[in-house]
């Protein structure tokens, strides 16, 4: 691009202005971007000449014009009429080449952006889109890796159209939607799957799929306000032109979704990020930053899961599996448990107090304590796994003690219910262990930690820190997080399979 500026600027610099293009004051010969050059002239003698000019200047540098890319566009006025006319009869030759016409029907693209004779071209990103979703659909992936896919590779290439070419609130509703529509026939997600969960970054529990409506108003106005600024005195005189201005109030205006008032791309992941976290499903995710890593398998693209491991688990981090709680949602119909407890069949209940679940949950435990041994066991610790003490107050048995030089730490894995608060399922699970005569059993000075988070992948902050200090990384987070949710879904479908139930006056009451 250099060498081609380079050699466009001495062009531009010997263009006649005697031949330009004369619009409210301001004249212009010519645009150009790298090697794409538009030329302007009054007329069309004016436009032959700057044509062969052009010709010539190219020729004597090693370069020459590309006539089968090249095309032409003759707007004369029709005074008696008081309208303008496109001419199609009159033509345009670079070395004995003819070069396209346009007439009214024509359509061209300019750096990326659609055109017509009457201006840019509306409805091309719609089709556009719909024909490259259904390439990534058709296309031999996993869900994963369509996500990563539509996230950084096909939704980008529309940022450039959608910033530069015209649109409506509408228009990005409805390419919203449709984008909507495909991720959640990838991922089989039911309807009502919170809008928070599409939107939202990975960290904060979400897809990361980038919202048009919040995203592309203050792409372009930032793009207008920019060209406002430009040290260029034609891109300034045109920022003041009233099709400008008025681009600029609407992209302005777009600025405000529902009442709020998005102004840049880190407002738009808060937003929706709120949005995720206000909705039912989504509330027990507002933890989800507290564990860097922990929910990292959701955008990018893991081989760990196979494709229809991926989707399951995608449904149930946020909630989206069938229970009675959930199908009955509003309606004034029985939820109680279908195993025959005193209680809703929600989801915490089914993974955390049914009779059916309750093999599954100590395998779920199990898995996360057997990952998180070995990998302390690789980071050089030793490792004493279930170790018996005889305390004042009883046997205690945690989990693990670990013991590295004059370090040492006793930890127990818990994972909770959402209803609870991390924080405090944390402390409660500290002051157990914290006997005076247990502690002298181990060391001197010995650190009482749990390894606490709740069955929807969520993170204890106090337990995150105290594992990092250990040694652990964000892959390890989010490796137990996975355990975490494989064990829950595990026991999810253990519920749904069986037909065991408990009898009358006899059972989990929570």
């Amino acid at each position: 691009p250099l060498l081609f500026n380079l050699v466009i600027d001495e062009f531009l610099a010997e263009l006649d202005p005697q031949l330009a293009f004369t619009s409210e004051g301001m004249k212009v010969s010519a645009m150009a971007f790298a090697d794409d050059i538009i030329l302007t002239t009054a007329t069309h003698w004016g436009l032959k000449q700057q044509i062969d000019r052009l010709n010539s200047f190219l020729g004597a540098r090693g370069l020459k014009i590309n006539a089968a890319k090249s095309t032409t566009l003759v707007i004369e006025p029709s005074g008696w009429q008081k309208r303008s006319k496109i001419r199609t009869d009159i033509d345009f030759f670079v070395n004995g080449e003819r070069l396209a016409t346009t007439n009214c029907t024509s359509t061209w693209r300019y750096l990326g952006v659609h055109f017509g004779v009457k201006g840019l071209e509306k409805g091309l990103v719609r089709r556009q889109l719909a024909i490259l979703l259904e390439r990534v659909s058709k296309a031999p992936l996993k869900p994963q890796q369509r996500l990563v896919v539509l996230r950084f590779y096909l939704l980008p290439r529309l940022y450039h159209r959608l910033v530069l070419g015209p649109i409506l609130a509408k228009t990005l509703l409805t390419i919203d939607r449709v984008v909507r529509s495909a991720v959640r026939r990838w991922l089989a997600l039911p309807l009502d799957a919170p809008l928070g969960f599409f939107y939202a970054a990975v960290e904060e529990g979400g897809l990361g799929v980038p919202c048009f409506r919040t995203v592309v108003p203050a792409m372009r106005l930032r793009r207008y306000q920019t060209v406002a600024q430009s040290s260029n005195p034609a891109c300034a005189f045109a920022a003041t032109r009233p099709t400008i201005t008025q681009l600029k109030r609407q992209a302005d205006n777009l600025t405000i979704f529902k009442g709020t008032k998005i102004g840049n791309s880190k407002q738009s992941r808060k937003y929706w990020a709120r949005q995720l976290h206000m909705s039912f499903d989504g509330r027990p995710l507002q933890q989800c930053k507290e564990a860097p890593g922990s929910t990292s398998w959701l955008g990018n693209g893991t081989s760990l899961l196979r494709g229809r491991e991926f989707i399951d688990l995608a449904k149930f981090h946020v909630a989206a599996v069938p229970n009675l709680t959930r199908l009955r949602r509003g309606r004034e119909l029985p939820k109680q448990c279908r195993a025959g407890c005193q209680a809703e069949e929600s989801l915490g209940h089914i993974l955390q107090r049914c009779h059916r679940t309750h093999h599954a949950r100590i395998k779920r435990h199990d898995n996360i304590l057997r990952y998180l041994a070995g990998r302390l066991t690789e980071l050089g610790w030793q490792v004493q796994q279930e170790r018996h003490f005889k305390t004042s107050q009883g046997t205690k048995i945690p989990d693990l003690v670990i013991i590295k030089r004059e370090k040492s730490h006793i930890l127990d894995v818990q994972v909770v219910s959402t209803r609870v608060e991390l924080t405090e399922a944390h402390h409660h699970k500290c002051d157990k262990y914290k006997i005076p005569d247990l502690l002298f059993q181990v060391s001197p000075t010995p650190t009482v930690s749990s390894v606490t988070l709740s069955y929807r992948g969520t993170w204890a902050g106090e337990s995150v820190r105290t594992l990092q200090e250990v040694g652990l990384t964000r892959n390890d987070f989010k490796m137990m997080t996975i355990r975490c949710l494989q064990g829950g879904l595990a026991a999810f479908k253990m519920h749904q399979m069986s037909t065991a139930v408990v009898r009358r006056g006899v059972g989990s009451q929570g």
